[in-house]
C-alpha cells in the first residue's frame, strides 16, 4: 500500500499550470517538522514536494498562500526520466486529499468570506467531480 499523511506550513507561492488537455497542476514545498528532536535536541524539518491536480489544484490555488498549514492525504510517486543526457530521478507525494487547518480564504474587506471547500464537496457529492 502506497499511502501518505502529512502535516505541515506551504513553502513557496502557489502557481498554477494548465497542460494541454486542460488538466490543472500545482506543485507547493511542504514545510514538515519531525516529531522528534536531533542529537543537538533540535527539531528538524523535511521539504516535501507535493503535486496537486484539477479542483484540488484550483481551490488551493485560489485559497491559500505560503504559511498556510495543510494536511495532505496521498501517496508517494516517483518518476525517472534523462535530462541533458543523465538519468534524473524525481519523487513528490501526490496529494489526493486535503484539509485547510488554520486557513482563512484570501479576501479583500469587500468580499464575503465562505467555506472555500464548499462547492468542491458539492461537486464530489453530486458527481461532478
Amino acid at each position: 500500500m502506497n499511502k501518505v499523511i502529512l502535516i505541515g506550513r506551504i513553502c513557496n507561492d502557489i502557481e498554477l499550470r494548465y497542460f494541454e488537455n486542460e488538466v490543472g497542476v500545482a506543485t507547493i514545498n511542504l514545510a514538515v517538522p519531525r516529531a522528534f528532536k536531533n542529537a543537538k535536541g533540535e527539531y528538524e524539518t523535511d521539504f516535501i514536494k507535493v503535486v496537486l491536480y484539477n479542483k484540488t489544484a484550483e481551490v488551493v490555488n485560489k485559497n491559500c498562500k505560503k504559511g498556510d498549514m495543510l494536511a495532505i492525504d496521498g501517496r508517494i510517486q516517483v518518476r525517472n526520466y534523462e535530462y541533458e543526457g543523465k538519468p534524473r530521478t524525481d519523487t513528490s507525494v501526490v496529494c489526493e486529499k486535503i484539509t485547510l487547518l488554520n486557513n482563512k480564504p484570501k479576501t479583500t474587506k469587500d468580499e464575503k468570506k465562505e467555506d472555500p471547500f464548499k462547492k468542491f464537496a458539492e461537486d464530489v457529492l453530486t458527481g461532478k467531480y
